[in-house]
């Protein structure tokens, strides 16, 4: 589910920031517990902090902004949807066709057809 991890090229959707998010946190705690046995944990601290920076930039990406959203509202990440469609940063990580709440356009006709199960 993460794809390139330590890039900041491109766009994530918000579970998979949510679920980068919770393991960057789990590593925080995992070190900050352990490091008094073990200072050398720290060295780990540094790719850790550019896996989080990377999925905050992609999070902002997917929302149509640039990285440097990230340093104004974090908490808006993991509840903006992302834009419909390709933006600037690239392809709508839910895939293409994808319209909005679960709805996807049919490519013969163009019109929405529901992702839903009647």
């Amino acid at each position: 589910m993460i794809k390139a991890p330590f890039s900041f090229e491109g766009r994530i959707r918000r579970l998979e920031y949510g679920i980068s998010s919770l393991l960057a946190f789990s590593a925080v705690l995992i070190i900050l517990y352990t490091s008094q046995d073990y200072p050398v944990l720290w060295v780990l601290a540094i790719p850790l902090l550019w896996f989080t920076f990377a999925a905050r930039a992609k999070r902002c990406h997917d929302i149509g902004f640039s990285a440097w959203f990230k340093y104004k509202d974090s908490f808006q990440l993991l509840l903006k949807d992302g834009e419909i469609g390709p933006n600037q940063y690239g392809e709508n990580p839910k895939g293409p066709g994808y319209e909005a709440h679960g709805h996807f356009s049919n490519a013969a006709t163009g019109k929405p057809q529901s992702n839903k199960h009647s």
